[in-house]
């Protein structure tokens, strides 16, 4: 059974339980939905809103969405990447998923077993793995155009950036 039919159904069993509750269950039942379901939805419109703008901007070819619909890759795609980004909160992750949809609409996506693990990690990442990656691919902030020579120890210059670069994160234990 899938993971998600299975959140489904255990959402539904605990609003249950919870209605059966004599007195305020029913109360307390909505609540749970309103809570669960209300963020959810948001979430959703706000992903599908962020897909269909990327695009409707790539519709310089008239006939691009008619050769989406039949291109499987990148329905899978577009399938795997919104179940993963309707579940999390995390911006950076959200947007790191569209530009992954977006390419693959463009036709710049690897293979289908290499998109399928590259959006598994990118479930398992978090802000902070999204945000050092970013940070090394940007040439403007690279090694080079901070000035810094590759030293003895190409760990200690990377060190070194990080600290200077990134604040600590909230909550941080040290």
């Amino acid at each position: 059974m899938d993971n998600e039919k299975l959140k489904e159904g255990a959402y539904s069993i605990t609003k249950g339980m919870i209605g059966s509750i004599p007195v305020a269950g029913s109360l307390v039942a909505e609540v749970f939905g309103f809570l669960v379901s209300s963020p959810l939805e948001k979430r959703r419109e706000k992903w599908m809103n962020e897909i269909s703008e990327r695009l409707s901007s790539l519709e310089k070819d008239p006939k691009l969405l008619e050769k989406l619909k039949e291109d499987e890759k990148f329905i899978d795609i577009l399938i795997e990447a919104t179940r993963l980004a309707i579940k999390t909160s995390q911006e950076e992750k959200r947007t790191s998923f569209a530009n992954a949809v977006e390419n693959a609409a463009l036709g710049q996506a690897p293979d289908a077993a290499t998109s399928q693990i590259f959006l598994s990690i990118l479930d398992q990442s978090t802000e902070w793995h999204i945000k050092i990656l970013n940070y090394f691919t940007e040439p403007n902030i690279s090694f080079f155009a901070h000035n810094m020579e590759l030293r003895r120890s190409a760990i200690t210059t990377v060190k070194k950036l990080y600290f200077r670069d990134f604040p600590k994160p909230k909550n941080h234990l040290t």
